[in-house]
C-alpha cells in the first residue's frame, strides 16, 4: 500500500478538524510538519486550529510562516486577519483582510470580516462600503444584513436600520442576533410595544443572558393570589437597579416576592419594600410557584414611555449608614459625586466611559467639592486628579452599594457616565447628570434632556462620536448656573 501524500494526510486531518476532533487533527498536522516543515497548508490549518483553542500568538506565528512561504493565497491572509480581530489588533486585521481581498475579491466573508474590523475602528463609511460589496456577492446572507443594521444604528440612522434587521429575520426567522438588534433599535426609538417583544430574544443569546431552566412556569402577569414568585436578575448592576422598581406592581398582583441577584446588590435591594427574601446567585433557591426575569417585567406589564413606574425613591437606605457618612462630610460647599467609567466588561464601554482628566474643566467652578463614587480599575485615576480640583476620595471605604447609596444621600448632585451609579442616584431620587455617547444605550432614547425612567435625571448627549469636550463644557456651564 502506497504511503499517503502530505495532501492526503491534510485531507484526513481536515475530516477530524471539521468534526471538532481537534486533538486528532493537531496530531496529524504536526506529523506532516515534522517531515515537511515548509508544507504551507499544514502550517495554515494548524494556525487556524491554534486560534480555535485560543492560542493566538502561536496562530499568528504559524499563519505568518505560511504566508512567508506562499504569499499569494487569500485564505492565509484572511485567517491571519481573523486572529488579529480576536486580539483587537484592528489595524493589523484590516491590512491582512485587504490583502486577502486583493488576492481573491470574490469571497463575501472577507468583506464581512473587514466591515467588522472597520466598524470597531469607527470607520463606519468604510464598513458600510465593505458590506455592500459582500452583499453583492451573497445577497441572502442574514449575518450581513444584521451587520448592516448595526452599522446604520452606530451611524445614528435608526429608522434605516430597521429594514436591514427585518430582512435578516425574513431570511432566518429564528436568528436571535437580528431580533436583538431590532429590539434595541425599537426601544431607543421609544416603540416599547414592539420593542419589549423583540427584547425577549436575548434569552437565545448566551453572551447576553445565562440560560435558566426552571421547572416552575414563567409568570406572564396573571393574578398570583399569594403564590411565591421568583424575580431573577440578569445582565448588569444598573439593569437590576433600574427594573427592581416593578416589585410593588408584582405585589399588587398578589405575589410573595423572592429575588435572586448578584451578591454585590443583595444588601441594597433589602431597601426595596415588599421583597420577602433575597438570595444571591449561586445559592440554593427556596420553592417558588412562578418566575420572571426582572428584565422581562416591562413586557409583562405592557410598559409604555408614559406608564413607566417612576415614583422615586423606590428603595431606602439605612439611616445609620446615612448618618455615618454625614458625620464625615460635615460642612462643605456644593457637594457633587463623580463617576467617570463603567465596568470594562461592558460591550460598549469604550464609548460610554471617560477618564477623570476629561472632567478637568469642572475644577474651575468655584465652591464645588467633588466626591469620588468611582469603583473598579478606573478608580486609581483619583490618585492624580486634575489640577485645582477639590476632590475627596473615600472609595476604599465604599464596601458595597449601600455605602455608595448612603454617601450619595448626603450629596447635592451626582455627575456620571452611563453606569450603575446613575441608576443608583436616580432610584434614590437624587439630582443626577448623566453623560451619554452619541449612540446611547436603548433606555435613554433619543433627542431629549430628560428620561421617563428617573424624574431627577438630566441627560447630556454627545453631538459627535467620541467628543466629550462639548458635553463637559455644557456640564461646566450647568454647574455654574446651579450656584
Amino acid at each position: 500500500m502506497k504511503p499517503m501524500t502530505p495532501h492526503q494526510r491534510v485531507e484526513a486531518a481536515l475530516v477530524h478538524h471539521r468534526a471538532g476532533r481537534l486533538t486528532e487533527a493537531e496530531a496529524i498536522y504536526r506529523q506532516i510538519l515534522a517531515q515537511h516543515p515548509d508544507y504551507t497548508d499544514a502550517l495554515h490549518l494548524l494556525g487556524s486550529l491554534a486560534s480555535q483553542l485560543g492560542r493566538y500568538d502561536a496562530a499568528i506565528e504559524l499563519h505568518k510562516k505560511a504566508i512567508q512561504l506562499n504569499p499569494n493565497l487569500a485564505p492565509y491572509h484572511g485567517n491571519l486577519g481573523a486572529v488579529y480581530m480576536k486580539l483587537k489588533r484592528y489595524d493589523d486585521a484590516a491590512a491582512s483582510l485587504r490583502r486577502a481581498i486583493q488576492l481573491d475579491p470574490k469571497q463575501a466573508d472577507l468583506y464581512y470580516n473587514l466591515s467588522g474590523t472597520l466598524s470597531e475602528q469607527n470607520d463606519l463609511n468604510g464598513a458600510m462600503a465593505a458590506m455592500q460589496k459582500g452583499l453583492a456577492l451573497q445577497p441572502n446572507w442574514p449575518e450581513m444584513h444584521t451587520s448592516i443594521g448595526l452599522v446604520l444604528r452606530k451611524m445614528g440612522k435608526y429608522d434605516d436600520s430597521i429594514p436591514a434587521f427585518c430582512r435578516s429575520i425574513a431570511l432566518r426567522p429564528n436568528y436571535a442576533d437580528a431580533h436583538w438588534g431590532l429590539a434595541l433599535t425599537l426601544l431607543v426609538l421609544g416603540d416599547f410595544s414592539a420593542g419589549w417583544v423583540e427584547y425577549e430574544w436575548r434569552n437565545n443569546l448566551p453572551e447576553i443572558v445565562s440560560p435558566r431552566n426552571f421547572a416552575p412556569p414563567r409568570w406572564t402577569g396573571e393574578k398570583l393570589d399569594g403564590k411565591t414568585i421568583l424575580l431573577h436578575a440578569e445582565q448588569g448592576f444598573g439593569d437590576t437597579l433600574q427594573f427592581i422598581r416593578y416589585v410593588p406592581l408584582v405585589i399588587q398582583r398578589g405575589g410573595r416576592v423572592v429575588v435572586e441577584c448578584p451578591p454585590e446588590l443583595a444588601t441594597v435591594l433589602r431597601g426595596v419594600e415588599g421583597i420577602h427574601e433575597i438570595y444571591v446567585q449561586g445559592q440554593t433557591l427556596p420553592p417558588f410557584d412562578v418566575h420572571c426575569s426582572i428584565m422581562s417585567l416591562p413586557l409583562t406589564f405592557g410598559t409604555e414611555p408614559h406608564t413607566i413606574p417612576a415614583k422615586v425613591p423606590y428603595f431606602t437606605v439605612p439611616s445609620d449608614r446615612i448618618a455615618a457618612w454625614k458625620n464625615r462630610i460635615k460642612d462643605a460647599p456644593l457637594r457633587v459625586g463623580l463617576a467617570w467609567a463603567g465596568r470594562p466588561q461592558h460591550g460598549d464601554d469604550r464609548n460610554r466611559s471617560m477618564r477623570l482628566d476629561d472632567f478637568a474643566p469642572l475644577a474651575a467652578v468655584k465652591s464645588v467639592r467633588f466626591y469620588v463614587l468611582q469603583k473598579g480599575p478606573a478608580a486609581s485615576q483619583a490618585a492624580t486628579p486634575p489640577p485645582g480640583m477639590d476632590i475627596v476620595n473615600w472609595t476604599a471605604d465604599l464596601q458595597d452599594f449601600v455605602d455608595t447609596a448612603a454617601l450619595i444621600s448626603n450629596l447635592d448632585l451626582v455627575i456620571c457616565v452611563d453606569t450603575s451609579v446613575a441608576h443608583l442616584a436616580g432610584a434614590l431620587g437624587k439630582p443626577v447628570w448623566v453623560l451619554l455617547p452619541l449612540v446611547p444605550d436603548w433606555r435613554w432614547m433619543l433627542n431629549r434632556p430628560d428620561t421617563p425612567w428617573y424624574p431627577t435625571m438630566r441627560l447630556f448627549r454627545q453631538t459627535k462620536a467620541g467628543d466629550w469636550t462639548t458635553v463637559i463644557a455644557e456640564i461646566t456651564q450647568a454647574l455654574k448656573d446651579r450656584q
